[in-house]
């Protein structure tokens, strides 16, 4: 402080915290008296505030201690700005007038250094030309741990380790140039030596003396931090191989790229993603790896990095070392300063393929969707507006613009079909609804005529994505084509039973298995038992016995051999014992069904009864010579001959030409009374055209006459056929010559030919409609397994699990109809049927049906014993006789009932099904059980459920009784057998 006010100092520094007591004084002193001089403030830290406050009062500028090599230069400056500066001598001079001004110039330059010298942390020496020291300041007293008078006796190199190698060429360099640089060994008063950066400049001072200035930094701390450098390195060497591990540990790729687009560095994940090991890759052009579409775009966004944005992700498509291509997503970050990129690269490969098996699931969805077999769409909010609608379905309705528009507006016909109120159900509640062959009428035309659907359908709920339900998913089969092929096996098989039944010869059939299925009443007959339908095997005589007398096992029987070896077994002849021990002669014909495997279901047996024949034969053989040529007409015969309504004949075969002597084309087209021999009287044929009329089986015996006026007998049985209204169509007669036996053998052959082929057609026909029916099934079955194994979107596998339940619905569905078509000629199976269970579930299911509402249903049920029967069969019954109740059904009254009671023993199932409907007229009751039989045309039935009914009784062994009053309502009594297992 004396200093400064006592003198013209060149430069002021400090060098205590910012700004203590005695510096603020002195920039105060030095404002009030030299403001002139430069103030230059040397500081361990800077307090900003403080920092603005000072600078505002005249500091001229502020070094901190961490960076003092930046003192000379800012102390250079500041003389520069203020006094001038001499180039020749590096003397600061002050530019001047006259004598006594330099003077006093040199005075202030003088303070300015000396206040440097004092105060600078390296070490300074002042010599002499000679090397002696003539000043030092406090740094090298610290330093060499001497006092200035001792720095003071020494020679400048006497504090230098004169072994230094360095030395001598030091030495040589300050003789030749006058200043030099380099790093000695100092060594202090005790004799430690330390390692130091020594510079020495040769200068004159202002008194025209030569002196040399020697400068030193301390490079102990260097020093030490050299020895400290390997564990440093080790540990940093530690550090960059735990971020080795890091990088090479990650999936993603990390990598830095330089200017020319060259790897620098690379992670380990090249190998997996790209096929590259890191050492493959470091120095080459990364663009290389690039797909060739995609160079130009990419090096186009490397340049706008660099311009203006410092980072930016996008995907990249490079080519792996195979060959193959390679996803990623591409993040980049450019730094300036390193001239570097650094990149990321995320393979997304797996999530490409994955949106490409997506992209092809989806459209095969769409192609499945769109060329489905069955109708499909979505209808959505509550009142079930059309969102999709697939080309079936519109060809479905005959409706083209529907999209958009709700089901009323495009289908306003269902409103009274209880069609709309199923969609409520369904969209209020979420329980699908299925239904199998329900009807709708559909205005196709938009005539106002309205045309019959039968349809397998599927209403399922809609869910959006947080579960809620939005809409309903419809699946729709059209089944009109089935339903129709279906009724008509049901009358090929009606007529194939019938025509079993009636004829006047024993047949009947068997299963696989050997049980048997059906037999008519002549076999029966024969058999003198009823056997057990599903339980006997073979046949129902108690004994076969073959010609030469030996008795045959029943495992050898002609039936036995047909179903094992699967063909005809025919002209066998042989005895046969009935239970009463009766022995009888026939002749069996046995021909198996074969399906479309070649597997042997089942065979048809048709049995001539040969004893009257066999009897007759021995008479004959008695004959003399001359009654041997009658012996061909004294042989049994079938003659056949169709009619159509009005009696005029549309067929006749081999045997009714024979014996009416009159040629096939002649017969056609001619009126039955050709044959008429008016043998008999008026009545009696009136009373046989009175039966056949009625739709009745007429038995009897006539006299014909032949084309050459002979007269023959025959036994004839006339069959009427029945359309849907109940009225005969054709009519089937039979006759039988009892003197023409061996033809009437050969007309049964022809006959059991022609049951085969038909049964053969039934077969083709069955499997035809299994084929037609599952076969789209099974490939739409195919398709969703194909979505299901290449995507792994919950919703598609979602979307694909609900088409394949629907699916296995709709084939269940088919098998049940194929099963039932084959339910005749298949045996009982017996099971427990829970009784009140079972007909609880039905009612709950029937009440759902559009007529049923509004009808109280009654249930009483009482199970005194186990009930064992067919439950297939039994569901059949329940379910013909409630929904037949309902159907018929009043439809105004407001207290309508059905009441279904049950009482189940040991013996039987006692059941009784009554309501207050519209009821039956008395001279149909005794009509309801024929086949496709109506009280009217306007009836809603087909005509088969009560026949199915009454045919599916008989075969449980049962009887069913109706009694049924117009207005008052309609019961139905039946008693099933209790198949009790014991």
């Amino acid at each position: 402080m004396y200093k400064l006010l006592h003198s013209q100092p060149y430069i002021l520094h400090a060098q205590q915290s910012y700004l203590g007591r005695t510096e603020g004084e002195a920039l105060t002193n030095r404002n009030n008296m030299q403001q002139t001089i430069p103030y230059i403030f040397i500081a361990n830290h800077i307090e900003i505030e403080n920092c603005i406050t000072q600078l505002k009062q005249g500091l001229t500028n502020i070094v901190l201690k961490n960076n003092l090599s930046s003192l000379n230069y800012e102390m250079e400056k500041n003389l520069k700005e203020s006094y001038g500066f001499n180039n020749n001598n590096n003397v600061l001079v002050k530019q001047r007038t006259d004598k006594n001004s330099c003077e006093i110039k040199s005075s202030k330059d003088e303070a300015t250094l000396q206040a440097i010298f004092d105060n600078s942390m390296e070490v300074i020496l002042l010599a002499n030309k000679e090397g002696f020291v003539i000043s030092a300041n406090p740094a090298a007293s610290n330093m060499f741990q001497m006092t200035l008078l001792e720095l003071c006796k020494k020679h400048w190199s006497d504090l230098i380790d004169l072994t230094d190698p360095k030395l001598k060429g030091f030495i040589k360099e300050q003789q030749e140039k006058g200043r030099c640089k380099e790093e000695l060994r100092l060594v202090q008063k005790d004799g430690t030596k330390l390692p130091a950066i020594v510079s020495s400049v040769n200068y004159t001072d202002v008194y025209e003396q030569q002196r040399i200035l020697v400068t030193i930094n301390d490079l102990s701390t260097c020093k030490e931090g050299e020895k400290k450098l390997p564990k440093t390195t080790i540990k940093l060497q530690e550090a960059l191989d735990e971020l080795k591990k890091l990088m090479d540990s990650s999936l993603d790729i990390l990598c830095t790229i330089d200017e020319e687009s060259r790897f620098v560095q690379v992670s380990a994940a090249c190998k997996s993603t790209w096929g590259y090991s890191p050492h493959e890759l470091i120095g080459k052009n990364y663009l290389s790896l690039i797909a060739s579409e995609n160079q130009d775009a990419t090096i186009n966004i490397d340049n706008e990095i660099k311009k203006s944005q410092p980072e930016r992700t996008f995907e990249k498509r490079m080519t792996h070392k195979n060959g193959t291509t390679v996803y990623v997503v591409w993040t980049t970050k450019w730094d300036k300063d390193e001239k570097l990129f650094y990149c990321t690269a995320k393979d997304i490969t797996g999530e490409k393929k994955l949106e490409k098996a997506y992209e092809i699931g989806r459209q095969r969805f769409l192609d499945f969707y769109n060329h489905s077999p069955s109708c499909m769409g979505i209808l959505k909010g509550p009142t079930h507006i059309y969102e999709m609608a697939n080309p079936l379905c519109l060809k479905l309705i005959g409706k083209t613009n529907i999209i958009g528009k709700t089901v009323m507006e495009v289908l306003p016909e269902l409103k009274d079909q209880g069609i709309i109120e199923l969609l409520d159900g369904v969209y209020n509640t979420g329980v699908p609804f299925i239904a199998n062959e329900r009807r709708f009428n559909f205005d196709l035309q938009g005539n106002g005529n309205l045309e019959d659907k039968y349809l397998n359908i599927l209403y399922q709920a809609h869910r959006n994505l947080d579960g809620i339900i939005d809409g309903i998913l419809f699946f729709a089969i059209d089944a009109t084509e089935q339903v129709k092929s279906r009724i008509k096996i049901e009358e090929s098989e009606k007529m194939y039973r019938q025509l079993i039944r009636e004829l006047p010869v024993a047949a009947y059939s068997c299963d696989a298995a050997g049980k048997i299925k059906i037999f008519n009443k002549a076999a029966a007959t024969l058999w003198g038992v009823k056997p057990k339908i599903g339980k006997d095997l073979f046949c129902g005589f108690s004994k076969l016995i073959d010609n030469a007398g030996h008795l045959i096992p029943a495992h050898l029987s002609p039936m036995a051999v047909a179903l094992k070896e699967g063909r005809t077994v025919s002209g066998w002849e042989g005895t046969v014992e009935r239970p009463n021990g009766e022995r009888r002669n026939v002749i069996p014909h046995v021909v198996p069904y074969i399906d479309s495997s070649g597997k042997v279901t089942g065979a048809v047996n048709v049995v001539t009864d040969i004893t009257e024949s066999k009897a007759a034969q021995k008479v004959l053989e008695l004959r003399n010579k001359e009654l041997a040529d009658y012996k061909y007409a004294l042989d049994e015969s079938n003659i056949v001959g169709i009619t159509d309504a009005n009696g005029i004949i549309i067929y006749a075969n081999t045997n009714f030409c024979k014996i009416s002597k009159y040629s096939f084309e002649e017969l056609i087209g001619q009126d039955f009374k050709i044959i008429n021999s008016g043998y008999h009287s008026k009545e009696y044929i009136s009373n046989l055209w009175q039966t056949i009329t009625q739709g009745k089986i007429w038995k009897g015996e006539l006299r014909n006459k032949a084309k050459d006026g002979s007269y023959y007998w025959v036994d004839t049985t006339i069959i009427p056929f029945l359309n849907e209204q109940g009225k005969p169509y054709q009519f089937v007669t039979t006759k039988f010559d009892i003197t023409e036996r061996k033809n009437a053998e050969l007309n049964l052959e022809r006959q059991n030919i022609k049951l085969v082929k038909t049964n053969k057609e039934l077969d083709r026909f069955v499997y035809s409609v299994s084929h037609d029916l599952r076969s789209p099934l099974t490939s739409i079955q195919g398709l969703a397994s194909i979505i299901e194994d290449e995507t792994k979107e919950p919703e598609t596998m979602e979307h694909v699990q609900m088409i394949k339940n629907n699916i296995n619905r709709l084939d269940d569905f088919i098998r049940n109809i194929l099963s039932y078509s084959q339910n005749n000629r298949t045996g009982l199976e017996v099971e427990t049927i829970p009784v009140k269970e079972t007909i609880t579930d039905i009612t709950l299911a029937l009440k759902n049906i559009t007529n049923a509402q509004g009808i109280h249903f009654d249930i009483d049920v009482e199970e005194h014993s186990t009930f064992y029967s067919d439950r297939l069969r039994f569901k059949t019954i329940i379910e013909n006789l409630i929904s037949n109740a309902i159907k018929y059904h009043k439809s105004s009254s407001t207290e309508r009932f059905i009441k279904v009671k049950a009482i189940a023993n040991d013996k039987m199932l006692q059941l009784k099904v009554s309501d207050n409907g519209i009821g039956i007229p008395l001279e149909y009751q005794e009509k309801i059980f024929d086949m496709f039989f109506r009280i009217s045309s306007k009836s809603q039935g087909s005509g088969i459920g009560l026949y199915i009914v009454k045919d599916t009784i008989e075969k449980l062994e049962g009887s069913i009784n109706v009694s049924s009053q117009i207005k008052s309502g309609t019961t139905f009594e039946i008693k099933l057998k209790n198949f009790k297992i014991c």
